[in-house]
């Protein structure tokens, strides 16, 4: 059976065996990254580092080559449990046996999943884990659901969304491209998300999650009738899980980014007017949000992100000014603000921002499509002297 979520992302890690050094970029004496354009020296930057395996993972890698090298449950789980048996903080170990006990899709192994995800979370770390904690937290609550237990699997739900809130869709571990009655085990469904809602009709999360669960899947449905009925169906259960959690910021930005996120790419189809009438809803609901928490940094961020698309590039700056203040290390406000202030003639603000963005983006992610649009920036701003 399908398994969306952690066969993908263990079989794309260490856990796999895919423990090959990085490609090595250009060390900065004298680079040029593009040929025939010599770069900013903001643009020079040293070899990206090559983290180690750790030597847990690269004993299952070992173990896993010696037998084979198929990563299924008949091979690995074995090798998990010989090796967590011996090392009791591996949390990529945990992750990856409930990963190969969903993928196995026995009712009666959910206990042990259960318990398995409990240990990743515990020794979870940002950066040296192959899942997210969103990604844990989601699991831990499907199965918690499937054991009776809503109460704690809500609160897992509510954990995961507050974690990352702008990827808040991160709770749908789907791969379907539509709503599923059924699944696998470990994969949330329809059916689930309406049982929940049925247990605790005056709870709001219960309709947040189920409003994530059918706008998950406007952007795949987006020129059939499905997608006009998802868009009602969340839209409804974002209006009461507003309601009923009695105006938390959380539901007012997730009503926005939700529905952002599944017809955001169909908008250039619409004439301007209906565009804007579209992007003035979302920002109601991102002010509504600030209101109640100024501080609440990706309603700002992506009221920002609305104003720019509306050519308002004086309220896009404000509120990447207000992101930058509360996170100066936020690129994406930077060059987004960068973008504004050269939109509105004002070069030397653009430009030092450009300058801070580059440094933040080619330090951390070195040559993504981000790091190239800015180079294409640079090639034609003016540089001070």
């Amino acid at each position: 059976m399908r398994w969306q979520l952690l066969i993908v992302l263990l079989a794309a890690s260490p856990l796999a065996g895919c423990d090959k050094p990085a490609p090595q970029l250009p060390k900065k004496t004298g680079v040029v990254l593009v040929v025939g354009v010599q770069e900013p020296e903001e643009l020079k930057v040293e070899p990206m580092k090559v983290w180690p395996t750790p030597p847990t993972d690269k004993m299952f890698n070992d173990a896993l080559q010696k037998a084979g090298g198929k990563f299924d449950p008949q091979t690995t789980l074995p090798i998990y449990d010989r090796i967590l048996a011996s090392h009791t903080d591996w949390a990529n170990g945990y992750s990856g046996r409930a990963a190969m006990l969903c993928e196995r899709g026995n009712a009666a192994d959910q206990a042990a999943i259960l318990s398995d995800i409990t240990e990743a979370i515990s020794y979870w770390k940002s950066g040296s884990s192959a899942l997210s904690l969103v990604d844990l937290l989601t699991l831990r609550a499907k199965i918690e659901h499937n054991l009776g237990d809503d109460a704690h699997a809500l609160a897992d739900i509510e954990r995961a969304i507050a974690t990352d809130p702008a990827n808040a869709k991160k709770v749908i571990n789907s791969g379907a491209i539509a709503p599923e009655k059924t699944s696998n085990i470990c994969v949330w469904n329809q059916t689930d998300a309406n049982a929940i809602v049925a247990r605790f009709p005056n709870d709001y999360r219960p309709y947040l999650f189920r409003g994530l669960y059918d706008s998950f899947f406007i952007f795949f449905n987006l020129d059939k009738p499905l997608g006009t009925e998802l868009s009602k169906e969340s839209a409804g259960d974002f209006d009461k899980a507003i309601a009923l959690s009695q105006n938390l910021p959380i539901a007012h930005f997730i009503r926005a980014s939700a529905i952002e996120a599944g017809i955001y790419f169909s908008l250039n189809n619409m004439a301007q007017g209906e565009q804007n009438e579209i992007r003035t809803q979302w920002l109601t609901d991102l002010s509504s949000a600030l209101a109640l928490d100024p501080k609440f940094v990706p309603a700002r961020q992506m009221r920002g992100d609305i104003y720019q698309e509306m050519k308002r590039y004086g309220d896009a700056i404000q509120d990447f000014s207000s992101v930058i203040e509360l996170d100066s290390k936020n690129t994406h406000a930077l060059m987004a603000r960068a973008e504004s202030e050269e939109e509105l003639g004002k070069l030397e603000s653009a430009i030092s921002d450009y300058d801070q963005a580059i440094v933040g983006y080619t330090a951390s992610l070195n040559n993504n499509d981000d790091t190239l649009m800015l180079r294409e920036h640079t090639k034609s701003a003016p540089r001070r002297t």
